[in-house]
């Protein structure tokens, strides 16, 4: 069984951190102005450049608190899920896991398939599987 890569989607995280700050300009800009009315003589207490200054602050601030706490998330999730953390993968290397149970010569078989396809490191190591079928 091979072992695919959780995909983290970072920008759309940060996209909706972003509209969530637009939300919450525009409510601080227009709340305040309901809650608290003036008389003005006419002219709008609520004007449009204000609130768009203000939506654009808050939609760049909930932007990168998103874009913090997921990559935070991110990290912490990978330090608990046991996925090596090799600088090689970083750098654009490819890594498998291949789960074969407790057949050891299907995991030689596959170890020497994999060396003669070019594999520069292959590395068996036996997996206690009680986490996954719920035994203990």
């Amino acid at each position: 069984m091979l072992s695919k890569p959780v995909r983290f989607p970072l920008h759309r995280i940060t996209v909706i951190g972003g509209i969530i700050g637009i939300g919450v300009g525009i409510f601080f800009a227009a709340g305040t102005a309901l809650l608290f009315p003036l008389v003005t003589g006419g002219k709008p207490i609520v004007s449009i450049p204000v609130v768009g200054i203000i939506s654009y602050e808050t939609m760049m601030l909930m932007a990168i608190v998103m874009t913090f706490l997921a990559t935070t998330v991110k990290i912490a999730f990978i330090e608990q899920s046991g996925l090596p953390n090799d600088p090689r993968i970083d750098e654009g290397a490819i890594g498998l896991s291949i789960q074969v149970g407790k057949d050891s010569a299907t995991a030689q078989a596959i170890s020497c398939i994999l060396q003669e396809a070019g594999a520069s490191e292959v590395e068996i190591r036996t997996v206690d599987h009680h986490w996954q079928t719920g035994e203990i």
